[in-house]
């Protein structure tokens, strides 16, 4: 185990403790910063790059197709996009990386995502290049399938292109 892994093992927090310091910070109107943590958000959060900033909901809240939400699935919380309603108190969640979708009650929801700190870049989650992002990577849901089986050499050259775009050189 590395120096970064055994960081990060000191400095995690389980379930039920990340969902009580959400709702105690939310109780103040503050955010919860969140380091992401997984690949279910790719490509629209990335694991250890992204920290998104989680406010506290309340259970009668409005929430809105394109919101990316905290929610309780089982004992684990899980960050993922609400894609539509099922019913009115049930969501249909998707993670940007996925190609299922779940349905989720609403009240299984503790917070929403409010910013995304990207480098020295925070960036709004509801208005901004965040949210046509996801308006436009909502409409790809249908035709994910066929967009991760472009061939390699096609995403090499996309990822070069995004590298270069953000002044990583190109590698």
């Amino acid at each position: 185990m590395g120096a970064r892994d055994r960081h990060i093992e000191r400095h995690a927090y389980r379930a039920d403790e990340l969902a009580a310091l959400v709702a105690a910070l939310g109780a103040d109107g503050a955010l919860c910063p969140l380091v992401v943590k997984g690949t279910s958000m790719v490509p629209t959060l990335r694991e250890g790059r992204d920290t998104v900033y989680l406010r506290a909901v309340d259970a009668d809240e409005p929430l809105h197709i394109g919101d990316v939400v905290f929610f309780w699935r089982g004992s684990q919380v899980v960050l993922h996009r609400i894609v539509g309603m099922a019913a009115p108190d049930i969501l249909r969640i998707n993670g940007d990386g996925q190609l299922w979708c779940e349905e989720v009650p609403r009240a299984r929801v503790f917070a929403v995502v409010e910013r995304v700190k990207r480098g020295r870049r925070v960036l709004p989650m509801r208005t901004g290049i965040m949210y046509v992002w996801g308006a436009l990577w909502l409409r790809c849901l249908p035709i994910r399938s066929r967009l991760w089986r472009l061939p390699a050499p096609i995403k090499r050259a996309v990822r070069r292109v995004g590298s270069l775009v953000r002044g990583g050189g190109g590698a």
